[in-house]
């Protein structure tokens, strides 16, 4: 599945606008704005290590995700890799995304899911960003950016 870079722009900037501004309320009377409920807030959450894979936990709300950084192999796990889990079905995807193109997605399938490792082989001891976001038909809400050690 290939982003549409665009459509992702335009999506970011939008959510960015949300996080900043608080409440949107389209369509909303000034009547109807004041019955809105308080805007959740998503966000990850401290990292834990098990097994060699940092896993940040994902809130909006309540849990409904998380986010895993496996940097060197272990097991069943690959290295330079990252994959993201949706726990709540609730109509937003869980995605992840990294400058060099690689991006994991729960976006299509039913929740709980996780996605597959997205893999690649990083030069060893760089750091890298990697966005986390919650999807929903092509919109996006930036949750936060992870930096990652490979």
């Amino acid at each position: 599945m290939k982003i549409n870079v665009r459509r992702r722009a335009v999506s970011v900037v939008t959510s960015a606008a949300v996080l900043a501004g608080g409440v949107l309320s389209l369509g909303a009377s000034s009547a109807d704005a004041a019955t809105v409920s308080p805007k959740l807030t998503a966000r990850l959450v401290a990292s834990t290590t098990a097994s060699g894979v940092q896993t940040w936990t994902l809130y909006y709300g309540d849990v409904v995700g998380k986010f895993q950084w496996s940097q060197d192999p272990n097991g069943s796990n690959p290295g330079d890799a990252f994959r993201v889990t949706d726990s709540k079905a609730d109509g937003w995807g869980v995605e992840a995304s990294m400058g060099d193109g690689r991006y994991a997605t729960t976006s299509g399938h039913n929740s709980p899911y996780t996605s597959r490792w997205s893999t690649g082989d990083l030069p060893e001891g760089n750091t890298y960003k990697i966005w986390v976001y919650l999807e929903r038909g092509g919109e996006a809400l930036i949750i936060d950016n992870i930096t990652v050690t490979s």
